[in-house]
This record gives structure tokens, sequence and C-alpha cells, in this order.
């Protein structure tokens, strides 16, 4: 596991981080026999308002991430000083390009489908602009859920 300082607001730094049993980084060789395809590289980061250069630097070189958590707290167009909201995570997402993207910590007036319709509405479209190339979906997270890490 790797932590991953981020801004949660001017001056106070919070921790995201990094892990899954496939963990590699874009300088490092690939083993030979590697079942990095049956594991999952996840990025948690949440409480987060803007990203150190030398935190996006580290995650820019991991050779892949499959499941982003982040920091979802408004909608389009909206901001806050010390959370991510809608474009932040969108801006991230063309970035990193992970596999899937769950949306943590919205404030009540992202009504859940309604938000995940818009979400998948806007990947589309990222789609046909030609960005997000890797990105299969973007929903918001949810109380309860879970996932498999690592390969039975």
């Amino acid at each position: 596991m790797y932590s991953v300082p981020l801004e949660h607001g001017a001056g106070y730094i919070s921790l995201g981080f990094v892990f899954g049993p496939a963990t590699a980084f874009e300088a490092e060789p690939a083993e030979v026999g590697d079942s990095a395809s049956k594991n999952l590289v996840i990025a948690y980061l949440s409480d987060v308002s803007a990203i150190p250069e030398a935190s996006m630097t580290f995650l820019q070189s991991l050779k892949r991430i499959d499941l982003l958590v982040v920091d979802l707290l408004l909608g389009p167009g909206e901001t806050h000083f010390s959370h991510y909201c809608w474009n932040d995570a969108w801006n991230l997402v063309r970035v990193l390009r992970p596999v899937r993207v769950h949306g943590t910590g919205m404030f009540c007036t992202l009504e859940h489908e309604a938000t995940n319709k818009l979400l998948a509405e806007q990947l589309q479209t990222e789609h046909k602009r030609g960005n997000c190339e890797g990105v299969e979906a973007f929903e918001l997270a949810y109380d309860g859920l879970s996932m498999v890490v690592g390969a039975a």
C-alpha cells in the first residue's frame, strides 16, 4: 500500500491510498507469468481539493488503475474549497484513465440514480471526443458497496 499526500483545502494535507496486489509502475519491467490481469489496482482519493505535483507524478507512474474512488461532493459547474466536485473529478479521470470510477462523499443534492445517468452520459461524450480511453464506467459509490480485490 502506498500513501498519497493530497490537499484537503488550502494548507491541509490528507492522505489518499493506492493498493492492490497488482500495483506496478511504468519504470518496472513486466514479470514473466505476471498475473496482474487477475488482480486490481485501486486508487482511493477522498477528501481532496487538489493533488500536489509529486502525488500526481506518482499516480501517473502507475501502469494502470483498475478502480479510482474519488471525492465527488457537488455536481457540474459547482465548486468547493476542500472537496473535488464534478469538473475536478472528470479532469482527473481524463488524465489517469482508470478502468472504473466510483465517486464518493456526495452531498445530498446529488440524487443517486439521476447522477449515475449523468455520469454515464458524460462518459459517452468523453469517448466521442476521444477522451477517457479505457474508462469503462463512472458511477457513484454507495453504502455497502463491496468488490473482490484479488484473484480467487
